[in-house]
């Protein structure tokens, strides 16, 4: 199975979250945008000149984009929807994900020769589902997260079986890395009970993150902690999927796309991980020997981004237990903070990159800088230059200010660099 391409599906929230996924080794991308995708409020970060630069910007680089169409609809959704699809065949959509059979029915109408691939909301568990969908003009399935390795193989053979007899193999893609939700592969009304903003629709208000008590209905003011072996109250919180170090049974299994959730998540998470996955993806692919040796670097890298406690879902056992869940804290675990992103090396002072500051750094300091293609290396900041002034400083303290930093090293546009927190 190892002489299988393997697609790297990253997210992308923004231009710039987009451009640090085609900059650190996807495949491809999946961005909202159009107005029908499950998370509204990254959707509206991106404007129709955006998108049209987006598509133009992957497409370039040999890559595919993926727009999504995920929400459950109604039908005053209908005609905009129609619009939405024309606007994407319009960009030159390589693929729409949606989940409702109404929808997938509408893209299948409306553009005939759309690729459609069946969102995880669609909850498929089964090859019968899985096929079914294929013969509704699915060229892909994305498995529901519940599943074991074993049950999504068994999906991945019926998937190959029938393409013996079709004019292509059906794909299937699975989720490898990123947030997990409490509810069946996404589909919540918690959020819509408690906020009025339907998960289902794009909306979701991450009600499952809070921290939640009892209270005695009729004694005013008593409340008592929700809890598990006295281990604390968030008993919704999922932990964060992590498969970085089973690539090989992933691989095996016969997935073809590997997918990292994440499209509200910053252009530094989304390269971190991205480098993380496409090293381990390259590696075991040239040899298993290699990637077992290298194995601590990988999982090392995907634990230098902002992330909950990991844990590998459904996968191994078909069950989460109690080390799916963090009931003591919602709050994420930052080992790292990202400072500043590269502008560009081109027309600088000698030994010096023009960067934007992100958060606070200062001359002394020893940060970690993160490129593409290449392992990650550390170097201290003795000069800091204002752009703008041309003023010497020993402190950035203001977010995306122009800057002249010393760097020994040659570094491309969208290089990052990051400070160790101890």
């Amino acid at each position: 199975m190892r002489q299988r391409h393997i697609e790297l599906l990253a997210p992308a929230g923004d231009v710039e979250a987009l451009k640090a996924a085609v900059d650190y080794g996807a495949d491809a991308v999946y961005m909202g945008g159009l107005g029908y995708g499950l998370r509204s409020p990254a959707e509206s970060k991106v404007d129709d000149e955006q998108l049209r630069y987006c598509v133009d910007y992957v497409h370039r680089h040999g890559k595919k984009i993926y727009f999504t169409f995920n929400i459950y609809s109604r039908d005053e959704d209908t005609q905009g929807m129609i619009a939405a699809i024309n606007k994407a065949v319009d960009l030159g959509a390589d693929a729409l994900i949606a989940a409702d059979i109404g929808v997938i029915s509408l893209i299948r109408q409306v553009a005939p020769q759309m690729p459609i691939h069946v969102s995880t909301q669609a909850n498929v568990t089964n090859s019968l589902a899985a096929l079914q969908y294929v013969q509704m003009g699915a060229e892909r399935v994305v498995l529901a997260r519940e599943l074991t390795l074993k049950q999504a193989e068994a999906i991945c053979n019926a998937m190959q079986e029938y393409g013996k007899n079709a004019t292509r193999t059906p794909e299937v893609e699975c989720f490898v890395h990123g947030a997990m939700c409490v509810s069946y592969s996404g589909r919540c009304l918690l959020s819509n009970r408690l906020t009025a903003r339907d998960g289902n629709r794009g909306e979701c208000a991450q009600p499952c993150r809070w921290q939640y008590h009892l209270y005695e209905e009729t004694r005013e003011g008593m409340y008592f902690p929700v809890e598990t072996d006295d281990r604390g109250t968030y008993i919704l919180n999922s932990n964060d999927m992590c498969m970085i170090d089973h690539i090989p049974e992933l691989i095996e299994a016969g997935i073809t796309s590997f997918k990292i959730e994440g499209r509200m998540k910053s252009a530094y998470y989304v390269a971190g991980i991205t480098s993380a996955y496409r090293s381990a993806i390259d590696a075991y692919m040239r040899s298993p020997e290699e990637y077992y040796a290298r194995l601590p670097e990988f999982v090392e890298e995907a634990s230098k981004v902002s992330h909950r406690r990991y844990y590998t879902g459904f996968y191994l056992d078909g069950r989460m237990g109690y080390e799916g869940q963090n009931q003591e804290s919602s709050q994420y675990i930052r080992g790292y903070t990202f400072v500043a992103s590269v502008l560009e090396q081109e027309n600088t002072p000698a030994g010096s990159v023009l960067v934007a500051q992100r958060n606070n750094f200062r001359v002394g300091e020893e940060v970690e800088v993160l490129t593409p293609n290449r392992r990650p290396f550390s170097y201290t900041i003795t000069d800091i230059v204002d752009a703008e002034t041309g003023e010497a400083r020993s402190v950035a303290p203001h977010p995306m200010q122009r800057l002249y930093i010393n760097c020994p090293e040659s570094l491309p546009e969208g290089s990052i660099l990051r400070r160790r927190e101890d």
